[in-house]
């Protein structure tokens, strides 16, 4: 029997929180001492964890990430838009679950420098510009344009 429940070959679950608000998005800039993707200008993300309601664990994790690592409350509806699967800087395989969600309330602030750098809002035309934003976060960004620009 193939040994496949190995920590090397089990997926940490993450999600992103495309905020969007008045025409612009809740951008971040990793900071360089960040363990994955240092540097590069994302959407706000994390692990799921620490998650105890048995229900809508995504959503109550993509709420807390964006929250934590921004300042920003967001609407309690985030809407699904895809998941991806990558390898993180250290190998770890990692599945993706990507929300548009609603501004709610909040000041866009740094909340743990350690892992963020800057926090802005962006037009997409700032973000597909920025020599800082990985292909990763374009593809995001043009998905969540196309919800947001075609709500139906």
């Amino acid at each position: 029997m193939p040994e496949t429940d190995t920590p090397d070959n089990r997926y940490i679950v993450a999600v992103q929180g495309i905020v969007h608000h008045y025409g612009r998005y809740l951008m971040i800039v990793r900071s360089e001492t960040d363990e994955n993707a240092p540097g590069t200008l994302t959407f706000p993300a994390g692990k799921v964890e620490g998650v105890t309601d048995q229900q809508n664990v995504l959503e109550l994790a993509v709420a807390r990430e964006v929250m934590e690592e921004t300042g920003v409350v967001i609407a309690s509806d985030p809407h699904y838009l895809n998941s991806q699967v990558f390898m993180a800087d250290n190998g770890q395989p990692i599945v993706l679950v990507n929300y548009l969600c609603a501004y709610a309330s909040g000041q866009a602030m740094i909340g743990d420098p350690t892992e963020v750098s800057e926090v802005r809002w962006m037009t997409p035309s700032e973000i597909l510009s920025s020599p800082k934003a990985p292909p990763w976060t374009r593809a995001a960004l043009q998905t969540a344009e196309a919800v947001v620009n075609n709500p139906d």
